[in-house]
């Protein structure tokens, strides 16, 4: 329900995503969360994205990056979602989908 998620704390979002044992139904869930935070609540931050990074299964985490983008809201600290991938490629794309407003 994204109107629940509205005031969730970094950690809840990560335990959230643990939550979810098919890996791939855990970027559909980060997005829908992080839309339900933006809409209903003060908005996504950068630490809620890492400690949904931090969560989640290895094989999802570029997708959940990329998917959770669009609603951050503190784009002066986006390094800490960045510093999560040491591919040159990946930290590129997601910087990009960070800054594509």
């Amino acid at each position: 329900n994204p109107d629940k998620s509205a005031a969730l704390s970094p950690d809840e979002v990560g335990a959230a995503i643990a939550t979810i044992s098919f890996s791939l139904d855990q970027a559909e869930a980060a997005k829908d969360i992080a839309a339900g935070m933006s809409k209903y609540g003060e908005g996504v931050t950068c630490e809620h994205v890492v400690q949904a990074l931090r969560m989640c299964s290895s094989s999802v985490k570029y997708d959940i990056a990329k998917c959770m983008a669009s609603f951050v809201s503190d784009l002066a600290n986006e390094e800490a979602i960045l510093g999560e991938f040491s591919s040159s490629y990946e930290r590129g794309q997601i910087d990009r989908a960070l800054n594509m407003r």
